[in-house]
């Protein structure tokens, strides 16, 4: 097939997604110097016949748009949720310097907007009609930022990596905020892993084990479900302000 032909494959099949063309026969719209039933035509026609589909392609690309459109999923169809404000709390021992607060790293799909639902054979699905505001590690390093500058636990906290100079650097790895099923009902399971960095000579003053948030039982329904995972997030930022609590930075600022 030349390419003149895929050329007017392709507009016939978009003229019919629009309803614009019904019934074209493919093969005989390609006009080709041989029609479908083998009679030649005169290589006017041929120009005019593909002038023709052409200008019909243009008109009607106003309507292919909207059967485009309808294949994709629609953003607004889902419920925008973001994670909770930080919690009213004081640490019992601040870190001795200021803090750079890295969005953690997360694999595929937990570094997404989707609410993840992972059944118990192991497949993963989307909870529907729920997503959340942006993208989670970004809101979870905002959490995370936001509650240790609440709790005091640094004398300063900031998020951005332009502030390189700051002698702290906690980094982390969300490894699990999912829903689980749970007989007739779901689970919520969360996890995180920290590790807080001297910047000065990029040492690791203390590592975490893996901290794990869950709850059950959540009831089966996408609204239930993304309230308990928003509750799970800001028991892990508690959980992480209590983590700093026990290490001994000053190493780093002497």
């Amino acid at each position: 097939m030349n390419s003149e032909s895929l050329e007017i494959d392709g507009a016939v099949g978009l003229l019919r997604c629009a309803g614009a063309l019904p019934c074209v026969d493919i093969a005989a719209a390609r006009l080709n110097s041989t029609d479908a039933c083998g009679a030649g035509l005169p290589t006017a026609i041929q120009a005019k016949a593909r002038l023709a589909l052409r200008l019909s392609l243009i008109l009607i690309l106003p309507m292919l748009s909207g059967c485009l459109s309808s294949l994709l999923p629609k953003a607004q169809d889902r419920a925008q949720y973001a994670l909770p404000a930080p919690a009213e709390l004081k640490t019992k021992r601040a870190l001795p310097g200021a803090l750079l607060v890295d969005a953690p790293s997360a694999l595929a799909p937990l570094d997404g907007r989707d609410v993840l639902l992972k059944r118990d054979d192991g497949e993963l699905q989307i909870m529907p009609g729920v997503a959340w505001i942006g993208p989670l590690p970004s809101l979870m390093q905002d959490l995370l930022a936001r509650q240790i500058e609440m709790a005091g636990s640094a004398p300063a906290v900031a998020q951005s990596a332009q502030n390189y100079r700051l002698p702290l650097r906690l980094s982390s790895e969300l490894r699990a905020f999912e829903l689980h099923e749970n007989g007739g009902s779901l689970k919520v399971h969360t996890q995180i892993s920290l590790r807080l960095i001297c910047t000065r000579n990029n040492t690791l003053l203390a590592a975490s084990e893996p901290i794990t948030v869950d709850a059950a039982p959540v009831p089966d329904n996408a609204v239930a479900a993304t309230a308990a995972l928003r509750e799970a997030a800001g028991l892990l930022a508690r959980q992480v302000v209590f983590w700093l609590a026990t290490v001994d930075a000053t190493s780093c600022t002497e």
